[in-house]
């Protein structure tokens, strides 16, 4: 455990930085009963944790909970956490926003399936950088019931995914995807996912969905694809 669980309210009022490493017995990062003292926090690190599961945790809803709470955080990196599953909860949307996110990083993380919940994904309008490397999701963004599948990255340049051999999909059901900034696009070991696709969308498998139709294809983008036969 990182922190006991009677804290006090305002006990870090004024940390920007957190760096979580080789703590072989934390379970959580940042639990839910801390979550809301962490309004300065702008740089979280997990590094080579071995039983970490959960990075922000929540706790169930009640009638006592205020209103959402808009963290500063603009840079997470999770690396080497071989038994991470959620970086966030699904319900967490509820209690906290994450819109400064500049850039997010992901190693090695082999269980890991999915890393946005469809609700966290739809507040990442400050997003510029995403990396994944050696992590075992399956698509970027989990289906949320009762969500519109719209996804927003108005400032994303720079999107790289590497190693992610069961990738097949950014979102499972139709969707809107819209991220006019992208510059460079790095994909690598990525065999399962097509990068481009020539058929309409309604002619698409559901989990196979490309990241571009190529009439959508924007000519700013520096697409670096080293194998696979991306283009369908």
């Amino acid at each position: 455990m990182i922190w006991d669980n009677q804290v006090a309210a305002d006990s870090f009022p004024k940390l920007k930085s957190l760096f979580v490493g080789k703590c072989n017995k934390v379970v959580t990062v940042v639990p839910a009963f801390v979550l809301g003292q962490l309004l300065c926090l702008e740089s979280l690190e997990a590094n080579a944790c071995g039983s970490l599961e959960v990075v922000f945790e929540i706790r169930p809803l009640n009638s006592k909970d205020g209103p959402q709470v808009a963290l500063l955080l603009k840079k997470l990196m999770v690396s080497k956490l071989p038994k991470l599953k959620c970086v966030w909860k699904k319900e967490l949307h509820h209690q906290v926003k994450f819109q400064c996110l500049h850039s997010i990083s992901v190693f090695e993380c082999k269980s890991l399936t999915s890393l946005f919940p469809a609700s966290i994904a739809k507040d990442l309008v400050q997003l510029e950088e995403l990396e994944i490397n050696g992590c075992g999701i399956v698509e970027l963004i989990e289906k949320e019931e009762g969500l519109a599948p719209k996804f927003d990255f108005p400032k994303l340049t720079s999107l790289k995914l590497k190693h992610l051999t069961e990738l097949m999909c950014i979102y499972t059901e139709t969707h809107a995807l819209h991220w006019p900034t992208l510059k460079t696009l790095q994909v690598y070991g990525c065999n399962k996912l097509e990068i481009f696709a020539l058929q309409p969308e309604n002619e698409m498998l559901l989990h196979k969905r490309p990241l571009f139709l190529i009439e959508k294809v924007r000519p700013e983008i520096i697409c670096v694809c080293f194998d696979g036969e991306y283009l369908k």
